[in-house]
């Protein structure tokens, strides 16, 4: 018979994922219906590939908007503010006293399972006609002998960053690109990087650190305890603003990267 359960599912996910994206969420929506329950609003997905906070804010909305006492209510709802949340430090580097052989990078992806591929093909789709123009490519990559590949795996890339863009980064940090450092993690964290061995900081910043990558909002959040003037301290603010018609959503159109706003708020 007709249940008195209401529901509504917001499934959450990467896209990238392709067999088992929002797999669970859909099989709650599709039980709770089975059983008779009232479904208030479609089924919504949140794709953290895709306009995530978009999709999470539209989705809260429809939702709130059914179960608030008044307009008034509403109101004070949506004009909240709410701010993205800061990441957690995972690790830490210490500084290693010279004279000691840095561990390569490359040699430890390799170990773990990564592998070295050619691009045979990168070619632009689109017609660039402006700046803003959106750009499409078609990129070919060549698997070395022996690897399997079926549709729906993950590829995985590890940036390479360009000497140019690591002395970029070196300049703004304040490090040598040959300075040597032993990564810690927090406890309970696993990463990439691997723990007590030598490293440089030129190797770290080439092979693990996407200096090329639009930051995240939450990437923003986590920049303002270490603005050091207050107009900075209030524009990572309101970037990491979360709400419709965001700051950031304006700002991230200009296609910055995690290395030009270190550059700009110092």
């Amino acid at each position: 018979g007709k249940s008195e359960l209401q529901y509504a599912v917001l499934g959450v996910g990467n896209s990238q994922w392709v067999s088992t994206f929002v797999k669970v969420a859909k099989m709650v929506d599709k039980d709770l219906a089975r059983v008779g329950a009232q479904r208030l609003l479609p089924f919504e997905v949140a794709d953290k590939n895709d306009c995530f906070d978009q999709s999470v804010r539209s989705w809260r909305k429809a939702l709130f908007s059914m179960f608030a006492s008044s307009p008034e209510q509403l109101v004070m709802e949506q004009e909240t503010e709410q701010f993205a949340e800061v990441m957690e430090e995972r690790l830490q580097l210490e500084a290693v006293a010279s004279g000691k052989v840095a561990a390569p990078l490359t040699d430890h992806f390799l170990r773990s399972g990564y592998q070295n591929c050619k691009i045979s093909l990168n070619k632009e789709l689109c017609l660039q006609t402006t700046a803003d123009s959106p750009s499409v490519r078609q990129i070919l990559v060549e698997r070395p002998d022996g690897t399997p590949y079926a549709c729906g795996d993950h590829l995985e890339v590890m940036p390479k960053n360009s000497d140019t863009q690591v002395m970029r980064a070196c300049m703004r940090l304040g490090c040598h690109s040959d300075s040597l450092v032993v990564v810690k993690a927090s406890s309970g964290t696993e990463d990439e990087l691997p723990q007590g061995q030598t490293l440089s900081i030129g190797d770290i910043l080439t092979h693990y650190v996407d200096l090329q990558a639009l930051p995240s909002q939450e990437t923003l959040a986590s920049l303002v305890k270490l603005a050091s003037k207050s107009q900075e301290v209030q524009a990572l603010r309101h970037l990491s603003e979360v709400k419709e018609d965001s700051e950031y959503d304006k700002w991230k159109s200009k296609c910055l990267s995690i290395l030009d706003v270190l550059e700009e708020f110092r």
